[in-house]
């Protein structure tokens, strides 16, 4: 990543917007010497959003540990609250690579009379209390929406034939059918697998394509308005020996006829498992465009995203790092990644990963040793977007200092959104900077108006900082401030340091 110096060879080379080669897949900030931060706005649209741009990947195992209360058969009423916030949302169930080991068939009926299955190497067998029916009623609960993954595997170390896969997958679309004359949420999108491209797996794109097809002949009867969605590889190469654009044009084509739809998983800002973000938006652009080569409507899922712990599991120590993914240098770099797919074309939403309250990387809440269930400085980040969301995105540019601190590139990143009336506005920026930023916008439209602005801050001297074992130490910080807009569209809006920062522009006069 350049460093920001004063000499003229390195503005030459760094003053321009580093525009994916790939067209307008996603423009990132454009850096200057210094001065402010730049952001201007025109009135045209770039893309729409919808409340399913939001998403939690809910991996069964852990959430059942953390969020589900035994005694009472259902998920703690705390956390219903929680994601309520968070309305039309996707649920990614059972989650990721444990819906390669779950049978849904053991994790339905009376929860006594549920047989135990090991769906995971790390905990004894035994009997899944939040299953199927349980899952549906919780996304009533929470206002979601419905998303399952599809067992295209067997059981753990336990491969089984994709007859009998297939087999399974039309019975449990039968069971989700039955669900949705009784009122329960219809299953919005039907994943094909998850990661079985890598790993223990590492299964060639003909194996993929070739299960996948068949298992999705088995859903499609019971589909509706559902779509499938197809894994993908997300990164440039796998063991396979297979370039991932490769793999992906392949599944694409042999896919053509099943979905123009395929999810992708990002980690990143925590080498060496996650490259800086801007990097991997890079890669995803690339995806796109490989499953685009033989898909002119294929668009991406981001079906896990998450700020990476630095290092390895091999390392010593490792689990030293896991408050990495959770404080607040996660949730300004899980914003960021929001913001920058608002800014990419043909992406339709992301899901945090993942939904649950354990002691292990990736909570979104935090657990009190008294049963206490509250947010993690992530969750903060994000419900502040959601409450912020507008579904037009208009087409902007920004260009902002590099303090060469942070690893990424560039301090702030922005997008800005609007309504079909024209009367409304929302603003979501970063600092990933380690001093406040003053940022001059440029929204003509907005010329000569008197704004309320009400903003939402998420900020932290320490970026380090976390809820782990003080509930309170990261949380938002509401302001209004009134704004006049001179002729020309221009004012200003100071953020602090190390934040995140969802601001809703009312009463336009």
């Amino acid at each position: 990543m350049l460093n920001i110096r004063s000499s003229l060879s390195v503005v030459v080379l760094i003053l321009f917007v580093h525009a994916i080669a790939l067209g307008q897949c996603n423009v990132q900030p454009e850096i200057k010497i210094r001065g402010d931060t730049n952001i201007t706005v025109q009135d045209s649209i770039y893309r729409t959003l919808t409340p399913q741009f939001f998403g939690f990947n809910l991996e069964l195992i852990e959430f059942q540990n953390s969020l589900w209360n035994t005694e009472g058969g259902s998920v703690e009423s705390g956390v219903i609250k929680l994601l309520q916030r968070f309305p039309g949302a996707i649920y990614r169930y059972p989650g990721g690579t444990v819906a390669n080991h779950f049978d849904w068939s053991a994790a339905i009926g009376p929860i006594s009379a549920r047989r135990s299955q090991q769906i995971v190497g790390y905990q004894e067998p035994k009997a899944v209390q939040f299953g199927p029916s349980e899952y549906l009623r919780f996304v009533k609960q929470t206002g979601g929406t419905a998303w399952y993954v599809l067992n295209l595997y067997g059981a753990l170390n336990t491969p089984n034939t994709s007859q009998n896969l297939a087999k399974s997958a039309g019975n449990l679309a039968a069971f989700f059918d039955s669900e949705r004359s009784k009122g329960m949420p219809a299953i919005y999108r039907w994943e094909l697998g998850n990661e079985l491209d890598r790993g223990s797996y590492s299964w060639p794109a003909s194996k993929y394509a070739s299960v996948a097809t068949e298992v999705a002949n088995a859903v499609k009867p019971f589909l509706h308005e559902a779509k499938l969605v197809s894994m993908s590889q997300d990164w440039a190469h796998t063991s396979t020996n297979t370039f991932g654009v490769d793999y992906n044009s392949y599944i694409a084509a042999a896919l053509s006829q099943v979905t123009t739809e395929f999810a992708s998983h990002l980690y990143y800002d925590g080498a060496p498992w996650g490259l800086p973000l801007p990097k991997l938006i890079k890669q995803l652009c690339k995806n796109l465009s490989s499953v685009q080569s033989a898909s002119q409507n294929g668009s991406l899922w981001i079906t896990e995203h998450g700020r990476a712990p630095l290092g390895t599991p091999a390392d010593p120590g490792w689990k030293n790092n896991w408050p990495q993914t959770a404080g607040q240098a996660a949730a300004i770099s899980a914003a960021d990644m929001m913001i920058s797919i608002a800014q990419t074309q043909q992406t339709n939403g992301a899901f945090i990963h993942s939904l649950h309250g354990t002691k292990g990387p990736w909570p979104l809440f935090h657990k009190r040793t008294d049963g206490v269930i509250y947010p993690s400085a992530v969750y903060w980040a994000l419900v502040l977007l959601r409450e912020t969301l507008l579904d037009k995105v208009l087409v902007s540019a920004i260009s902002t200092l590099n303090d060469a601190k942070n690893g990424v590139g560039y301090d702030i990143n922005a997008v800005v959104m609007t309504n079909d009336k024209r009367n409304q506005y929302s603003i979501w920026l970063i600092n990933r900077g380690s001093t406040a930023s003053t940022n001059k916008f440029l929204v003509p439209i907005l010329a000569g108006k008197r704004l309320l602005i009400k903003a939402a801050i998420l900020s932290s001297n320490d970026p380090k900082s976390n809820n782990y074992s003080e509930q309170y130490k990261i949380s938002p910080l509401r302001k209004e401030v009134y704004v006049d807009v001179n002729q020309f569209g221009e004012f200003e809006f100071v953020v602090p340091a190390y934040s995140v920062n969802a601001l809703k522009i009312h009463n336009i006069e």
